[in-house]
């Protein structure tokens, strides 16, 4: 099984080496609290989900949106969460999840709060 919000695997009854998952999940809630996650949009808009492999939208805290010179997107998977996306390139990105998107100027950083619904994107002020 694992956590609803962060999908970090539980210790089973019984588990051998339980160490491992419990070292791999505070790893996870390290990132998720204070890591961050390098968008690339020079050449193309972005999204960002929380499935598995890598569950990105679930395993870092803010979304540093990199190589814009020209406006792109960043769209996200419901999720219920709070985020940053930090724009450090030369144009707008805009942040979307379902038809909600707030657009973050170059050189900012905003704050959001997801609620889990597909349209549920809330900017943090």
């Amino acid at each position: 099984m694992t956590t609803p919000i962060l999908k970090i695997k539980e210790v089973a009854n019984n588990q051998v080496d339980q160490y491992l998952t419990v070292n791999e999940a505070m790893r996870i809630m390290e990132a998720a609290s204070d890591g961050f996650l390098t968008v690339d949009l020079s050449s193309a808009d972005a999204t960002i989900t929380n499935a598995a492999p890598d569950f990105e939208m679930l395993r870092y805290k803010t979304f540093a949106a990199d190589g814009n010179t020209v406006a792109r997107s960043i769209t996200f998977s419901a999720n219920q969460r709070s985020f940053n996306v930090d724009n450090r390139g030369s144009a707008a990105v805009d942040v979307v999840i379902g038809v909600e998107s707030v657009s973050v100027p170059a050189g900012d950083m905003y704050a959001f709060y997801a609620d889990g619904t597909v349209d549920g994107l809330k900017r943090a002020l």
